[in-house]
């Protein structure tokens, strides 16, 4: 089947569109190559028509197979008027096509962006318990979970309550409610990753099938002896900032003084633009090729500049995090309940009902947060975005940056799970005593401090993933 203009291709048929490319390419170089100037050429259907003058024999014309629309064959001779002629243009060819192959080939298995789409419906699963209500961002829906309603109704049962221990169970829920906003924010920033090269690969793909036409038609032009060039521009930079935004701009990240170092990161792509496509017309083989490749290194080039974009905002998000006068929006830092804060005073009133109930409650919001930390470890970058090396910031994009804030966030939920455990423990135990007064219970409350004293986690510790071995497109 022969390449109709006409007709809308897609990602699917860049096989084909090589094909084409390639003939056309064949044609250019049978045109305007080396020997155009002391030989005539046509071409007439499936074959090259050749004439070369030779003296004193005159004009003699040989007929060279031309490639098949597919790109293929072509290059022997056909027929000739000159009995001596053994001329094969299969060298030839076969170099040509090699030229177009070295220019593409990185190009034909680009990531599928139904695989990232994948991970994000695993992002889902992640973000959800986290969330506070219910939230639609581009065409994905997240749940709403149960943590802050819970947390609503400790405060509230709490707050049928009083005494210093009251209160340190109520600066408790506060912060954990702060904590648990910060993590799904930095959590969305995950998404935002994801998004932004999902829908960078979708345009990237794209771009690439309008490369392969611009060529087909640049150098169908040169075939013609007429002068062309390529016309297109680039939107992947555009397309990926518009994806990371969606997700993280701007209540999540811009606004939040919090996360400075993670906005200048987002800043800067935004402020990146995409590479510009040579449009200058040419009227050779050599000029037409060199122009194709210089529109795949424009593509390049604009994935490059978008992967850094997303890879420098997942490490802004990670460091701004890890400075220490921002750890405590991702970490509940707090003393237990020891018994100084049992002692008989005129405010203290603690009904033990309601404390049992507001412990229930902590056990709800620890069952999501483990939900969350559980769902992390699913979601990768790794295999969803292989591909050559040789296109954007390597085989894997920004994977390893994304695994480093995945591997965080999932660090600090394990640690806000144990968290809300030994409050959940100490509150109850705190109550026991005040209710019981009893020495017994009063030293296993004063145990489960000592516990919680000496094993206080550090969710902040450095320590690096065990490297991922992929084979294929599977995580082994």
């Amino acid at each position: 089947m022969a390449y109709d203009p006409k007709k809308e291709y897609d990602y699917a048929d860049v096989p084909e569109l090589v094909g084409y490319l390639k003939r056309s390419a064949i044609d250019a170089y049978m045109m305007t190559g080396p020997g155009a100037l002391v030989r005539r050429c046509s071409i007439e259907e499936d074959k090259y028509v050749i004439s070369i003058s030779r003296p004193p024999e005159g004009v003699m014309r040989i007929k060279i197979a031309r490639p098949a629309a597919s790109g293929k064959g072509g290059g022997h001779e056909l027929e000739s008027e000159w009995t001596a002629s053994q001329m094969s243009y299969t060298a030839e060819f076969d170099s040509v096509r090699g030229c177009v192959d070295k220019i593409v080939d990185p190009w034909k298995e680009l990531p599928d962006p139904k695989d990232v789409d994948n991970e994000i419906e695993k992002w889902i699963t992640a973000v959800s318990p986290l969330a506070k209500d219910p939230q639609t961002v581009g065409n994905k829906s997240t749940g709403g979970g149960t943590i802050f309603t819970n947390l609503d109704q400790a405060g509230k049962a709490l707050g049928n309550m009083s005494g210093e221990v009251i209160h340190k169970v109520e600066t408790f829920v506060a912060k954990l409610a702060s904590v648990t906003g910060g993590l799904h924010d930095k959590t969305m920033v995950l998404g935002g990753a994801l998004n932004s090269e999902m829908k960078m690969f979708e345009e990237t793909r794209a771009s690439v099938v309008k490369a392969l036409q611009q060529g087909i038609k640049v150098l169908d032009a040169v075939a013609l002896s007429e002068r062309e060039g390529f016309k297109m521009v680039l939107e992947i930079v555009s397309a990926t900032i518009d994806a990371a935004l969606i997700f993280t701009a701007p209540e999540v990240v811009i606004e939040r003084k919090l996360l400075q170092t993670s906005s200048r990161a987002l800043q800067t792509l935004k402020s990146s633009q995409d590479a510009m496509v040579d449009d200058e017309k040419v009227d050779s083989y050599d000029s037409a090729i060199s122009q194709l490749e210089s529109a795949f290194e424009a593509i390049n080039k604009s994935v490059t500049k978008a992967e850094k974009g997303v890879e420098g905002m997942l490490i802004g998000n990670l460091d701004s995090m890890s400075q220490s006068d921002h750890r405590k929006y991702y970490d509940v830092t707090m003393d237990p309940i020891d018994s100084s804060a049992i002692e008989p005073a005129p405010e203290l009133n603690v009904d033990c009902g309601k404390a049992k109930g507001v412990c229930r409650k902590f056990g709800d919001v620890r069952t999501s947060v483990i939900e969350a930390k559980d769902s992390l470890p699913r979601v990768s970058m790794f295999t969803c975005l292989l591909r050559s090396g040789v296109i954007g910031i390597g085989s894997y994009g920004p994977a390893h940056a994304f695994s480093d804030l995945n591997v965080r966030i999932e660090k600090l939920l394990k640690n806000l799970a144990d968290d809300i455990e030994n409050e959940a423990k100490n509150f109850d135990l705190a109550v026991e005593a005040i209710v019981s007064q009893d020495a017994q219970a009063r030293s296993r409350l004063q145990e489960t401090v000592d516990y919680i004293k000496g094993n206080p986690g550090d969710p902040w510790a450095e320590s690096k993933p065990a490297p991922q071995r992929v084979k294929g497109n599977t995580i082994v």
